[in-house]
């Protein structure tokens, strides 16, 4: 306990522990640098967020995880954007939600699952609250290096055959493609309101764009594009 004060007294701007502990509970720990990453997000980078020489990467680790039981924080959904935005910013990693399989082990051999974080990939996550975000995946290699099998999240491959998981309906959201997600929530209104209201998929895309301003953006490509290409014709016959 005397060590736990004395991290706590070397942190003078307690916003740090709101954002270490919603790093800590909402990243699993199998991410790269999981510790480095956390102690980057926590102090946004500014050494002066901690006075004592004790208060650093290993340390924070630790105090995450000896506070984490009393996490309650409120305005959960401004760190998750603070998070989401730093993480776009820094160019690496989509943290918008990491996606990563809770089983275990290997459906084949019984071995035991490891996380790859060499193979981690970034993903386009479609939310019925949050709009479209980044985010990214980390696949499951077994143990066994003669077992083919590789565990994603909500779905398996075994060389080049893909198999969904008997559970994936329980997951938060469906990988539809390597590289495409999709809100649960989401895709359940998308169905009741199509098959019930009688709309179309691409009536119910352009409400999904339209709710969350990505029609504007696009006309703004379009147009971007379509300056572009005037001024390109217009060297051209110079």
């Amino acid at each position: 306990m005397k060590m736990l004060s004395a991290l706590l007294r070397g942190i003078t701007d307690f916003s740090v522990i709101s954002r270490g502990l919603y790093y800590f509970t909402h990243i699993p720990r199998a991410f790269p640098e999981f510790g480095h990453r956390l102690f980057s997000f926590a102090t946004k980078g500014n050494k002066d967020a901690v006075t004592c020489d004790m208060v650093n990467e290993e340390s924070f680790l630790a105090l995450s995880s000896n506070l984490v039981s009393l996490y309650n924080l409120t305005g959960s959904e401004d760190l998750w954007k603070e998070l989401h935005d730093a993480s776009i910013k820094e160019g690496i990693y989509g943290l918008g939600v990491v996606l990563i399989s809770k089983k275990t082990t290997c459906r084949l051999c019984g071995k035991q699952l490891t996380a790859k974080t060499s193979r981690v990939v970034n993903v386009m996550v479609y939310h019925e609250n949050r709009g479209s975000f980044m985010g990214c995946r980390i696949p499951k290699v077994c143990s066994n290096r003669s077992c083919k099998l590789i565990q994603h999240y909500g779905y398996y491959t075994i060389g080049e055959s893909k198999f969904y998981d008997e559970d994936w309906q329980e997951n938060d959201y469906l990988l539809s493609s390597g590289k495409t997600a999709f809100d649960i929530k989401l895709l359940r209104k998308f169905e009741v309101e199509i098959l019930l209201g009688k709309l179309s998929f691409k009536e119910k895309a352009d409400i999904y764009n339209e709710m969350y301003g990505y029609d504007a953006l696009i006309t703004k490509a379009e147009d971007d594009r379509e300056e572009d290409c005037k001024k390109e014709k217009g060297r051209s016959v110079r």
